[in-house]
């Protein structure tokens, strides 16, 4: 039986070298612009298939 209501986490990381802060900035940048774009709905899709949507709270 599946439940009515699911709780999802997504925790989503990138391990860098510790005082790596260029690559840091650089990353957060990207991932930045890619969700202010709203193309982050066409990278989840892609990668957990079509008929998935990321919670983007």
């Amino acid at each position: 039986m599946m439940a009515d209501t699911y709780l999802s986490i997504e925790p989503i990381a990138l391990a860098l070298r510790r005082g790596d802060s260029d690559f840091r900035l650089a990353v957060d940048t990207a991932l930045s612009h890619i969700n202010r774009r709203g193309e982050i709905v066409q990278v989840f899709k892609g990668a957990f298939g079509p008929l998935t949507t990321p919670s983007l709270s």
